[in-house]
Order: structure tokens, then C-alpha cells, then sequence
């Protein structure tokens, strides 16, 4: 997606930018994508920002509205993006195409812990729609294929975080549902300027604000707030075999690393292990480190 900057009244999304980037952007957006990605832009603030599905995209998305010439009515501690679109009639332009570096601009992205993005992607996305009648919950074809591959009957209510990993793992990573796929795959070879971390939003709001983006007092309206008990205090003993349904009954969670066992971890980290390493000089410190913690 992407946001752009001060109106004029010629065609490119209603918004000017520097005549020679502008071209360079339209000519790229009409390039079909090779990759799933999508960078968001500000030309106002000269920044791209490459979105990551579960790597506070809902939180950034509002930054950058709320930063944006249209979104001046825009609360985004009291509504999302859309539902200021759908209360205003105001839509603030946005693509679906990728949009690549551009000299001059700075670019950023935010990771995250990769055992803690998989855990959460699992309780989000899954656990939680397993509730009441919710349009975004995983089809049944998902459980069929979870049913087919470890050869028994699963579905919403049964699933364990066990099975959802089995199942994960199995896949190929380009194949792999986008909010499960790896971090490594949205990077593809794209260097950036900064890196933040989901776990530590402080700098990347501070390197924003060094781009004239406005920050304070900027708060989210969200659902998705997540509470997870200390490690090995809940009362689950073994969280990674514990149903839906059993996790459901419960007002919070078990602690992330309280989800993975030995050789599951091991399987994990084979597979992600380029997560890791991106994770890891993010934070500043060896993989082994990021481990450790589990």
C-alpha cells in the first residue's frame, strides 16, 4: 500500500511528489509484483515502509494516516483507518503493486521474534476466530488440509498449536499463509535504512520523527492486544497440546515459550533460522542469544 502527499490536481493518486520520482514510481507500479510485499509511502516525509503481516502493520498503517495531508480528522486511538474512510467518505489512496526503493527516501521495516510472530499468528488467527461467527476465521478447506495431513479429523475447536506447526512446517515457505510466511521472504534482497522491532517500537517511532512524522501522543485503537502469563505459570501444563477450545477458556494465555518443545523448537529453528539471524542484528546481539530465551 501506499501513501502519498501534498494534493494537486493531476492524475498520480491526486497527490505531487518530485517530477523524476514520481515517474520512476508510476513506471514501477505498472510492473506486475514478483513477491507478496507491499511498501507504503510518504512522500511528504520521503519514507517507505515495508509491510510485514503481523509486525505492528495495524499500528504503523495508522501512523502514516494520521501523518497523511487527508487524515487530519483522523483519530486513530478512537477509530482504524477504514472505519475513518467509511465515517468521512475520505479515502486516503492507497496500491496494491510493489513499490521498490527510490533514491532520496529512507526505508524501513520492523521485525520480530520469530517464535513469538508463529505463536501469534497461531492464537490470532486461529485460536481466537474459533469463537462465535467471526468472516476473517480460517475456512474449512484449512482444516481439511490440517485433517489430511496428519491423517485424523481436525477442525476449529480441536486444532493445537502442535498441529498447526506440524502442518506449517510441512509447507513450503512461498506456499505458507502470508501471516505464518517468513520474515526473510517479504525482505527478499531489499536492504533498509533502519530495522526496528515490534518488541521495542521506541526507535522506530524516534527515526520516523527524524523524518518529520508526527508521533506524539499517538495512540492505536485495537482488538488485538494479546495477555500471556510469566513462562510456566498457567495452569495448561503443556500448551502445545492444549485444544482451542481449552485455550479459549481463559482470559490470557501461557508465556510464548511455554509452546514449544524440544524437538518442535529444533524443526522450527531449521526452518526460520534466516528470521532469526534478521532478528537477531536487529536487536544487536548473536542468534544464539534469541534462542536462549526459549
Amino acid at each position: 500500500m501506499g501513501f502519498t502527499g501534498r494534493p494537486v490536481a493531476d492524475s498520480y493518486s491526486g497527490f505531487e511528489c518530485d517530477r523524476p520520482v514520481k515517474e520512476q514510481l508510476c513506471r514501477i507500479l505498472e510492473r506486475k509484483p514478483r513477491r507478496d510485499v507491499h511498501f507504503w509511502v510518504s512522500h511528504e516525509h520521503r519514507l517507505l515502509f515495508l509491510r510485514i503481516p503481523k509486525n505492528a502493520s495495524t499500528y504503523m498503517r495508522a501512523l502514516f494516516a494520521a501523518n497523511h495531508p487527508l487524515g487530519q480528522g483522523f483519530d486513530a486511538a478512537a477509530e482504524t483507518p477504514r472505519e475513518y474512510r467509511l465515517r468521512t467518505g475520505q479515502c486516503i489512496p492507497a496500491t496494491k503493486r510493489t513499490i521498490h526503493r527510490c533514491r532520496h527516501y529512507k526505508t524501513f521495516v520492523v521485525v520480530r521474534d520469530p517464535m513469538a510472530r508463529i505463536v501469534s499468528g497461531f492464537l490470532d488467527r486461529v485460536v481466537k476466530k474459533s469463537v462465535g461467527d467471526k468472516p476473517d476465521a480460517p475456512q474449512p478447506r484449512f482444516y481439511r488440509a490440517v485433517s489430511r495431513f496428519h491423517g485424523r479429523k481436525i477442525d476449529r475447536n480441536t486444532i493445537t498449536f502442535q498441529q498447526f506447526l506440524d502442518y506449517v512446517l510441512a509447507k513450503p515457505d512461498k506456499r505458507r499463509n502470508k501471516h505464518y510466511r517468513s520474515q526473510s521472504h517479504f525482505l527478499g534482497r531489499h536492504s533498509f535504512d533502519f530495522y526496528g522491532r515490534v518488541d521495542d517500537m521506541h526507535h522506530t517511532l524516534a527515526f520516523v520523527r527524524d523524518q518529520g512524522m508526527s508521533t506524539e501522543d499517538f495512540r492505536v485503537k485495537s482488538s488485538k492486544r494479546t495477555r500471556y502469563a510469566a513462562p510456566r505459570a498457567h495452569v495448561i501444563d503443556r500448551p502445545a497440546r492444549a485444544t482451542a477450545h481449552e485455550l479459549n477458556r481463559y482470559d490470557h494465555f501461557p508465556a510464548i515459550a511455554d509452546f514449544f518443545e524440544g524437538a518442535s523448537l529444533e524443526r522450527f529453528i531449521e526452518a526460520y533460522h534466516a528470521d532469526i539471524a534478521l532478528y537477531a542484528r536487529a536487536c544487536g546481539i548473536g542468534t544464539r542469544r534469541v534462542i536462549e530465551r526459549y
